[in-house]
């Protein structure tokens, strides 16, 4: 069997810079140490490459970061062919094999190099070298706090905009109902927070805008939109109900009620369904995790917008997708009660805390 990678890869050509690679991969949790062949022993937990160039292109992509013990040109030439975007490339980070300096080379908020660069650096005494303007100005860049705060960036385009209204000072409306970013900028004056989410079409004007919620936005110049993970939705559904119609059912209900796929956190249903093959499937294919409850942990929920006798006479409690859907996200109530499909009921709710 084929042994899975870790998250982290480090990388050195020379003896000093293993010994540094050695104290690192001992530190971190979930690393994989990388070295030339003529370099590891037969007891080494490094794993040996035959030629760094072309070990570097099979694996760069399979990691979420890379630190690289060795001279910044021989990475940035390396690394040059293999780069993406801003938001699939892993994070990059050089280390000199006298571990004095770290510098954060790639993909510094989203894919995590700046603050890999000041783990590394605490762990060796180094000097982070942060290089990214947001940072060096101590203004917290949005796409940062995206990745503090677990958001999925719908529109990246935009980032580049927003924080560099950030720098230069300008006017930001931050529309944030759910109050998830805003405490990070409550103290810069020329961000003005909203919570009305219709207020975005009245204010914003030429004046760039950050929205963070899981209501479906119009797309407009200047506006950075983010997904929290806040929506969990309950399923009950009959015996054999494919995949199709529940799917096609979701995608209803999320279009009706202006509601984003992205900020879909979990499913949630009885525990007779466990083994529904067409649940399981959209389960998979919206790679989000599906909860199962017993009957009877459903029957103490409160908060049921439509309790059916027919639903206990089957499954012994008044209602599978409204229970489910509110134990599951830990809320007093429905954001959307049952919606009655041929072979399915599905609601939504919005989860308790989101903090």
């Amino acid at each position: 069997m084929k042994k899975k990678k870790s998250k982290i890869a480090v990388w050195a050509l020379t003896t000093e810079g293993m010994e540094k690679a050695s104290v690192i991969v001992d530190s971190l949790k979930d690393v994989d140490g990388y070295g030339p062949e003529r370099r590891i022993d037969e007891d080494s937990f490094f794993e040996g490459f035959h030629h760094f160039k072309t070990h570097v292109h099979k694996v760069f992509h399979d990691y979420e970061g890379h630190i690289f013990v060795m001279a910044t040109g021989i990475v940035v030439r390396v690394i040059a062919p293999l780069l993406r975007d801003k938001i699939r490339d892993p994070a990059v980070v050089v280390l000199d094999e006298k571990g004095r300096h770290i510098i954060s080379l790639l993909s510094g908020h989203l894919g995590g190099a700046n603050g890999l660069a000041k783990k590394v650096a605490k762990i060796l005494g180094a000097t982070p070298v942060i290089t990214t303007a947001t940072d060096v100005h101590g203004v917290k860049a949005f796409d940062t706090v995206a990745v503090d705060k677990d958001l999925w960036i719908e529109n990246p385009d935009s980032i580049k905009t927003l924080n560099s209204a950030l720098l230069e000072k300008k006017k930001i409306y931050l529309i944030d109902p759910m109050k998830i970013i805003s405490p990070f900028y409550e103290d810069i004056p020329f961000i003005e927070v909203l919570e009305d989410f219709s207020l975005i079409q009245e204010n914003t004007g030429s004046c760039p805008a950050v929205y963070v919620g899981d209501q479906i936005m119009p797309a407009q110049p200047g506006l950075l939109i983010m997904r929290p993970l806040t929506l969990v939705v309950g399923i009950g559904c009959n015996r054999g109900t494919d995949f199709e119609e529940l799917r096609d059912g979701l995608e209803t209900v999320f279009e009706k009620f202006k509601l984003s796929m992205k900020s879909l956190r979990n499913l949630a249903t009885i525990e007779l369904k466990k083994d529904e093959k067409g649940l399981i499937k959209l389960g998979k294919t919206l790679d989000v995790p599906i909860r199962y409850f017993s009957s009877r942990e459903l029957g103490f929920v409160k908060g049921l917008e439509n309790p059916s006798q027919m639903v206990k006479k089957y499954t012994g409690t008044e209602g599978v997708c409204e229970a489910a859907v509110l134990l599951s996200a830990g809320a007093e109530r429905l954001l959307i009660p049952k919606q009655i499909f041929k072979n399915m009921t599905l609601a939504v709710a919005r989860v308790s805390s989101t903090l």
